[in-house]
C-alpha cells in the first residue's frame, strides 16, 4: 500500500508549476534566438548580387508577369524551397529595412519591413511590390518561403527544444 501525504502532493504540484514556468521562459528565450536566426536567413536569401538592374533588363526582366513564371534562379536550396523567390540587392535599402522583434508578453517573434526606409529615388516605398508583386511583376514571398523550407523549420524546432530543455534542467 502506498500512502501519499497532502504535503507531498503540494510539493509535486509546486514543482510542476516551476517546470511550466521554466518551459515558458525557455520558449520565450528560444523564440527570440530562432527569430534572429530566421531573420538572418531571410536576409541571406535577399542578398543576391549576381545580377545588376541592367543585367536583369538584358535577361528580358525575368520577374515580369509577361513570363509564365519567374525565369531566373530556378531550383531549391537548403535555405529556400523555391530559389526563384530569391531577391537581388542593389542599394541595400530593403535589407536594412527588415526588422525583427521579440514580443515581451508573448512567445512571438515578429519580422516586418519598415516600408518608409525602403524607398526609390522618388521617395516611394517599394517593399510590398517586391514581396507581393504588381500588375506586371511576379511576387517573391521570401519570408514565407524561407520559413517553410524543411531545413529552416527543423532548425527552428530543434533550437526551441534546446532552449526549453535548458530552462527546465535548471529547475
Amino acid at each position: 500500500m502506498i500512502k501519499l501525504r497532502q504535503s507531498s502532493m503540494n510539493a509535486a504540484i509546486a514543482k510542476l508549476k516551476k517546470v511550466g514556468s521554466a518551459a515558458r521562459y525557455g520558449a520565450h528565450e528560444g523564440i527570440g534566438q530562432q527569430g534572429k536566426n530566421l531573420l538572418a536567413t531571410i536576409k541571406q536569401n535577399m542578398s543576391l548580387t549576381d545580377h545588376r538592374l541592367q543585367d536583369l533588363a538584358d535577361l528580358d526582366h525575368p520577374y515580369a508577369k509577361k513570363h509564365s513564371g519567374i525565369q531566373i534562379h530556378q531550383g531549391t536550396s537548403a535555405k529556400l524551397a523555391d530559389t526563384t523567390n530569391s531577391i537581388h540587392t542593389h542599394s541595400g535599402k530593403l535589407l536594412r529595412a527588415m526588422r525583427g522583434e521579440k514580443k515581451t508578453d508573448k512567445i512571438v517573434y515578429q519580422i516586418s519591413v519598415n516600408e518608409s526606409a525602403a524607398t526609390n529615388k522618388k521617395g516611394e516605398s517599394y517593399a510590398r511590390y517586391v514581396f507581393q508583386g504588381t500588375d506586371i511583376m511576379h511576387p517573391r514571398p521570401i519570408m514565407r518561403e524561407t520559413a517553410n523550407t524543411p531545413q529552416v523549420k527543423s532548425g527552428i524546432e530543434q533550437g526551441m527544444l534546446r532552449s526549453i530543455a535548458k530552462a527546465i534542467s535548471k529547475v
